[in-house]
């Protein structure tokens, strides 16, 4: 007895997002000289990562750096449940050692997902430091 071929699932097109090393990867090239960002200033770049992906790293704070994975423009999708299933991105946040070189991930969406890592993000942009970020994120949980 043959099996019958089975079609392709449809997708939405955005499944292949940076991982955390790629990342990792992207700050070390903002960090030094590295080539082809299409954007690049002292507090953010660019990069096309594919063409539905693009990749921003910024710096949030001193030492303190975001780098996000996210679909450029607007997205069409089959579905309602087609859109409910696309990531709206994908990001990371890094504490970054000048004096040995070394980064080191702080949060991740993969790991938390994204309301959490924003509300991080938001404590670190607010505050300016890890330190006093952490009582501004735990203020922003108590209220949510």
């Amino acid at each position: 007895m043959t099996k019958a071929p089975t079609s392709p699932t449809p997708t939405a097109g955005i499944t292949k997002y940076p991982v955390y090393k790629q990342a990792e990867a992207y700050l070390k090239k903002f960090l030094g000289r590295g080539r082809g960002w299409y954007i690049k200033t002292r507090l953010h770049a660019e990069f096309h990562y594919s063409a539905t992906l693009d990749v921003i790293v910024r710096r949030l704070a001193p030492h303190i750096f975001e780098v996000r994975a996210y679909p450029p423009g607007d997205l069409v999708v089959a579905g309602p449940e087609d859109g409910l299933a696309i990531e709206e991105y994908r990001g990371w946040i890094f504490v970054h050692d000048y004096r040995t070189r070394k980064s080191v991930l702080v949060i991740s969406t993969q790991k938390v997902g994204i309301e959490p890592y924003r509300l991080a993000k938001s404590a670190i942009r607010h505050e300016g430091t890890l330190a006093r970020a952490e009582i501004y994120y735990r203020k922003l949980l108590d209220n949510n």
